[in-house]
């Protein structure tokens, strides 16, 4: 079973009287469906969750399962299960009996739990270890048994606290597609907040970005990776050139040119433009919506190079598959289809 949960103006401050950790947060997460939270370190992540799981109270605000008010739902019955960035188990307890502490409390019968058990630990490649000590498995095998003790007792909600931040490359991207092939599976409602922008991208039906206890941005992952609507989430988002200037008819007139830009529309007056670095092209000849420039700062980073070129507009970063000649003079180029208003 899924729920919807609703948020609406969701408030919590820590102290009373104190700057707001939640500010008048609203979403809404359809059941059966992942939201991902992308936000920096202290942006109101953690608090939101733990507002929805019930062990931290609103100051403020509403939240609803189904419709049905949470506020006076206590924890153990809002049919949650969470995963935290590290995967506590108890030490004391087997593999198996961490797996199954939730169906224990539920009064599920041993046989019962063990084939239950047994069942979650083999759909995630775990098969033979539910009589093994947790502290003999690896982070990664560790973190796959708190999923699944998480979802072992049917929650109807599934919080995500940045469950793979301590994993290495490999192994995180493993369980990316293995959390998003449960959440299908199983058709319950999760929730993952995350501080790295190609997870929550990945991983998100919906992906919301959170910033100073607000909600700065909520869309699919491509609209707001694409076109963030405002300038501190495209910041955020990798986004580090923007062209200022008045809009008139499809165009922004700046000190060092005109650019043309449909998404513009029929804007009028002060205008801000941005431009994703991965858009932004080079050219030996001038082209529409090209400035002169010289490269002034070239890196490799792995799959493509990034480059800094110095423009009559100022500093234009973009990415390349060969690496420009620093120091030598070119066009850079801001294709109309790439450029987006922001706020």
């Amino acid at each position: 079973m899924s729920v919807t949960i609703d948020l609406a103006d969701v408030t919590h401050r820590y102290d009373p009287g104190g700057p707001a950790s939640l500010d008048r947060v609203s979403l809404r997460v359809a059941a059966g469906t992942i939201t991902t939270i992308l936000g920096p370190s202290g942006c109101g992540k953690s608090t939101m969750l733990a507002v929805i799981a019930g062990t931290r109270p609103a100051d403020a605000g509403a939240l609803h399962f189904d419709g049905r008010a949470m506020d006076d739902v206590p924890a153990a019955e809002r049919g949650v299960g969470m995963v935290l960035q590290s995967p506590f188990l108890f030490p004391h307890l087997s593999v198996g009996e961490n797996v199954g502490f939730g169906l224990a409390a539920r009064g599920v019968s041993r046989r019962g739990r063990r084939a239950e058990v047994e069942r979650w630990l083999g759909r995630v490649g775990l098969d033979g270890t539910a009589d093994r000590r947790p502290d003999t498995l690896s982070g990664g095998q560790q973190q796959r048994v708190a999923l699944v003790r998480a979802l072992a007792h049917s929650p109807d909600v599934l919080l995500l606290d940045e469950p793979l931040a301590s994993l290495d490359p490999h192994v995180r991207s493993r369980m990316q597609d293995l959390i998003r092939s449960l959440v299908d599976e199983t058709g319950v409602t999760a929730i993952m907040v995350t501080h790295d922008r190609t997870e929550a991208l990945a991983l998100g039906d919906r992906t919301a970005v959170m910033l100073d206890g607000r909600m700065a941005a909520e869309d699919a992952p491509s609209e707001v990776f694409a076109r963030p609507g405002r300038r501190e989430v495209a910041e955020f988002l990798g986004v580090s050139t923007f062209l200022s200037g008045t809009a008139a008819r499809g165009r922004l007139t700046t000190p060092a040119g005109v650019f043309a830009c449909a998404a513009l529309g029929d804007a009028a007056g002060p205008r801000t433009l941005a431009i994703r670095p991965e858009r932004v092209r080079l050219s030996e000849v001038p082209a529409e919506n090209s400035l002169r420039c010289r490269i002034v700062e070239v890196r490799f980073r792995g799959e493509h190079w990034e480059y800094l070129a110095d423009t009559p507009l100022g500093g234009v970063r973009g990415l390349a598959a060969t690496a420009p000649v620093q120091g030598g003079a070119t066009n850079v180029v801001l294709p109309d289809a790439a450029l987006f208003p922001v706020a």
